[in-house]
């Protein structure tokens, strides 16, 4: 299941259950959007595509709407989990029923005008043969981590990709259109 609790003066308090919580089903790998409005989630509850499905609760002040099934584009007969909601919409998700180099596989994917785009296969510096997943990066993408098991064991990467560095470019010149 999931729970929530509070940070005060050091010690955790006033845990509480999530309010679809079902003995069940799984309720795993939550994840929060960065302003705390929607929830993303994996659950095997019935009426998904197979496995485990990716799902979102919207908070309603003090209260999660019910469950929202991404569908079939996002969802597969496999299993999808570890959601990390990034800045600016993003979806990262790991998938092992999506195409991917083997095992579970790390994709993206973003809500555009109410619809889910097809999920975006993250390349090989990131994805292995290896079962990959649990991706978060900072606000900027400069820096994160993801967890593999390419080593034979379940262990933790870090990556950085620096900032582009544009050099040697020409001054913005005038368009210069024409019409047939």
């Amino acid at each position: 299941g999931i729970y929530s609790a509070e940070l005060i003066n050091g010690t955790w308090t006033n845990i509480r259950p999530f309010t679809y919580n079902n003995l069940q089903y799984s309720f795993i790998t939550p994840a929060l959007t960065p302003e705390g409005k929607r929830i993303y989630f994996s659950s095997d509850i019935p009426g998904g595509s197979g496995g485990m499905d990716l799902y979102y609760c919207d908070r309603h002040g003090n209260d999660w709407s019910q469950p929202v099934n991404l569908g079939p584009l996002i969802n597969t007969s496999g299993n999808e989990s570890f959601p990390f909601a990034a800045k600016y919409g993003k979806l990262f998700f790991a998938s092992d029923g999506h195409k991917g180099l083997g095992g579970k596989d790390l994709f993206y994917t973003q809500e555009i005008n109410g619809k889910w785009i097809e999920p975006v296969h993250l390349d090989s510096t990131i994805n292995s043969t290896a079962d990959d997943f649990g991706f978060v990066a900072d606000s900027t993408f400069e820096s994160g981590y993801f967890s593999t098991n390419r080593l034979k064991t379940d262990d933790i990467f870090s990556f950085s990709s620096p900032p582009v560095e544009f050099t040697s470019c020409d001054s913005i010149k005038e368009n210069n259109y024409c019409f047939t």
